[in-house]
């Protein structure tokens, strides 16, 4: 309870003192976008988490049972399949983010837009991290992973002010966010290595490669369908479903193994003949 306590103290820490900061440097229409940025990415993250809820005790039970095999597996897929969920719906809201944005708010406040992009950039290594978390709670050894983790993650509140302090623009403040974050994924990644006697190699064969695969050939096919695709409310709509197609044939083509594709078309059968 102690050193998660720690770990919830630099959240709160960095959460309230980017909002300080932001609110110090560039008064309180930075900090409204701020807020609706985040709100924006909750509602998504909505369904990552609903995901999770139904990995997180089998990943537990899997570990209080000695099973290293099948807990790997699931550390390995969930991941990644929370990852594709999470990318799918982010990649099209933030292509049409203007419109989206006018359509729901009568006065758009300034940076509203690229703060929503670099928001959900976190949300997604937030994404990565929340199987790693499960196995440390399921492993019951928090001190290294809270305190080293706690101690990079809290970069994030002076490096904001430095940025700020020497005029730059308040997107730093995210972009640093996102940086940290990022570094912060590697270093729990070590530390569960310390843990469970696992090979990053293997996590970033399985798991980062074909995220980063899917991601970019998914961004450069949807960046170029909204390039040529009129900005009408109608066509939008359009967009969004072309988007979830192509993501969803880049992740069926990329991101699943052979075996992944076998077991969702048997699952899909199944559940056909249910019905």
């Amino acid at each position: 309870m102690g050193y998660n306590g720690l770990g919830t103290a630099v959240f709160v820490l960095n959460d309230q003192g980017i909002n300080i900061l932001l609110n110090i440097f560039f008064g309180p229409v930075v900090n409204a976008a701020r807020a609706v940025s985040f709100q924006i990415s909750n509602a998504l993250s909505n369904f990552t988490n609903n995901f999770y809820t139904a990995v997180r005790p089998q990943m537990t039970k899997s570990y209080a049972k000695g099973d290293k095999e099948y807990l790997m597996s699931l550390f390995y897929k969930s991941s990644k399949f929370a990852f594709f969920l999470f990318w799918a719906l982010c990649v099209p809201i933030a292509l049409c983010i203007d419109q989206i944005l006018a359509l729901w708010l009568k006065q758009v406040p300034t940076y509203t837009n690229i703060f929503t992009i670099w928001i959900f950039g976190y949300a997604l290594i937030n994404v990565l991290n929340n199987p790693i978390w499960t196995i440390a709670l399921a492993v019951g050894k928090l001190r290294n992973y809270m305190l080293i983790g706690s101690a990079v993650f809290l970069m994030v509140f002076p490096l904001s002010y430095i940025s700020l302090k020497l005029g730059h623009s308040p997107v730093s403040v995210f972009v640093i966010l996102f940086g940290v974050r990022l570094c912060y994924l590697f270093v729990v990644l070590r530390i569960l290595k310390g843990y469970i006697d696992y090979r990053i190699r293997d996590y970033l064969k399985k798991v980062i490669f074909p995220i980063l695969q899917v991601a970019v050939l998914s961004l450069l096919i949807n960046f170029v369908l909204r390039s040529v695709i009129p900005d009408t409310l109608a066509l939008m709509f359009v967009f969004i479903l072309l988007s979830l197609v192509v993501t969803g044939a880049c992740v069926w083509g990329l991101g699943l193994s052979a075996e992944e594709r076998h077991s969702l078309l048997s699952l899909v059968k199944q559940k056909m003949v249910r019905l």
